[in-house]
């Protein structure tokens, strides 16, 4: 059998399926498979737990370590780095999950497909930007934070900086792979919505 076979079997049993549906229900279901594919390039449950994790810890040697002012100031600034970057991107996981019903679904689709593709874009034009800085401003704390309690050069450090600059490039890796995985689905998707009118 042939491809085309399939996809006509396939559409002949889906066309025979959506008629039961009434097109606030296809409309649900078409929000509700964008928002399950654009999942891989927000907040997981993983990544919420090492934040609530880092935050603990933060807190409680704020609490309990008996440190001087300036390694007080390295931990809250740490903390509000961390917390900010959290919510910021948290609100962008939120914005591009709302549906506002008075939008038809058409266009808010492709107004997803247009922000992940830019979100892309973004990714690969400041990829050594916002990497780099990332690495050098964890490296640079963690000197500084060294610096501050009296400790002296170790193979510590360099084996941190050397897992920081491993760790980036595998979650650098995992995020292009999720947008492109993500932006084929939903341009997909939206070429569906266009084969149907």
């Amino acid at each position: 059998m042939k491809t085309d076979d399939f996809k006509k079997t396939w559409q002949s049993r889906v066309d025979g399926n959506i008629q039961n549906y009434s097109n606030e229900e296809l409309n649900r279901m078409i929000v509700k498979s964008a928002r399950k594919s654009m999942k891989a390039i927000q907040p997981n449950l993983m990544i919420r737990g090492v934040v609530g994790m880092m935050v603990a810890i933060l807190v409680w040697l704020m609490v309990t370590d008996h440190y001087s002012a300036a390694i007080g100031v390295m931990y809250v600034v740490s903390l509000l780095m961390l917390l900010g970057t959290y919510f910021f991107v948290e609100q962008k996981a939120y914005k591009l999950n709302k549906y506002n019903s008075g939008v038809p679904v058409k266009e808010w689709l492709r107004q997803r497909v247009e922000k992940v593709k830019k979100s892309r874009d973004d990714l690969i034009k400041y990829d050594f930007l916002k990497y780099g800085s990332a690495l050098l401003s964890a490296y640079v704390f963690y000197s500084i934070f060294q610096v501050l309690r009296n400790v002296r050069f170790n193979w510590l450090s360099v084996i941190i900086f050397i897992a920081l600059f491993v760790y980036i490039l595998i979650l650098r890796h995992c995020q292009m792979r999720n947008n492109n995985k993500t932006l084929d689905r939903l341009t997909e998707l939206y070429k569906q919505l266009e084969e149907e009118e």
